[in-house]
């Protein structure tokens, strides 16, 4: 018999079905967990395609020819206030925000088709902020190039840097590519613009000239259409 206030001990057997329960509790709650965060991605990845794809669209009602200059490339250029700020005819802006290098040669035949007067390609921020290896992005702009440079014969194609980056990682990965980027250009005989240094302080995205340490403000853009101008 027990002394009045000893504790007792629940069986060892209790102990174990418990243990289970909350064994299984915490697994049904990491599965959902996952699953939520699984549907959340998708959703972005719905959204992203949707709206590529109503960009994609926009850009099928506005025709180019042999007379265009097209901007090709990803959010650098789709936010680029392109027509006023150039003052330029004929300007056709082909970026489409979180696009690739891989997204632009699936993208390409069609501007390859228009034959433009000129094509000013800038990509690949993307691939080097999702952590593919630079050997990788070099090996897709290098299809991208020749896809474009040899395509079009009759038409310039203007390649630019990798505008700067306000994180540390992602500009020391652009600075490796730009520099390699430079030297292909070169060996093919393709003009190269270097938009990185006007737009850089202190070894990173000049904060003057951004909102968020990635993308261009008003000022950043004016530097942008100022040494394009000198090009174009």
């Amino acid at each position: 018999m027990m002394e009045p206030g000893a504790s007792r001990k629940p069986p060892r057997q209790t102990l174990l079905w418990v243990t289970l329960a909350l064994s299984l509790i915490g697994n049904a709650y990491q599965a959902y967990r996952l699953q939520q965060v699984d549907q959340a991605g998708q959703a972005r990845r719905n959204d992203r395609a949707a709206r590529i794809g109503h960009r994609a669209d926009i850009y099928t009602e506005l025709p180019m020819d042999s007379t265009s200059i097209v901007l090709f490339g990803d959010s650098h250029f789709e936010y680029f206030p392109a027509t006023e700020m150039l003052d330029l005819p004929n300007i056709k802006n082909r970026g489409i925000s979180g696009q690739t290098v891989q997204d632009l040669i699936a993208r390409s035949a069609e501007i390859v088709e228009a034959e433009p007067r000129t094509i000013v390609l800038c990509i690949g921020i993307n691939d080097i902020n999702r952590g593919r290896s630079l050997n990788d992005v070099a090996r897709d702009v290098e299809q991208l190039i020749d896809l474009l440079h040899g395509g079009t014969p009759r038409t310039e194609l203007l390649v630019l840097s990798l505008p700067p980056n306000g994180h540390p990682a992602s500009q020391a990965k652009l600075l490796e590519h730009n520099a390699w980027l430079r030297t292909a250009c070169a060996r093919r005989g393709i003009e190269f613009l270097d938009i990185t240094t006007p737009l850089t302080r202190d070894g990173l995205l000049d904060p003057g000239c951004t909102y968020d340490g990635l993308h261009l403000n008003a000022k950043g853009y004016r530097i942008l259409a100022a040494l394009l101008r000198t090009h174009l």
